[in-house]
């Protein structure tokens, strides 16, 4: 058995789902978010959708 105690196991999946949440979930969320809601928050058109902006004249 490689985790011989069944609480050590229940402290390491804990502590590895809350990193996982704190650091990597949330993070992306507010940053995913506002990389698609802060340019229609200061309604500037050229940030919205860049990749669509470059294929117009």
């Amino acid at each position: 058995m490689v985790i011989g105690d069944g609480q050590l196991y229940n402290v390491i999946l804990t502590s590895h789902a809350l990193v996982m949440i704190f650091f990597i979930v949330i993070p992306g969320l507010i940053g995913g978010f506002g990389n698609f809601f802060f340019p229609i928050l200061i309604n500037c058109i050229d940030l919205f959708l860049p990749r669509v902006n470059n294929i117009s004249y």
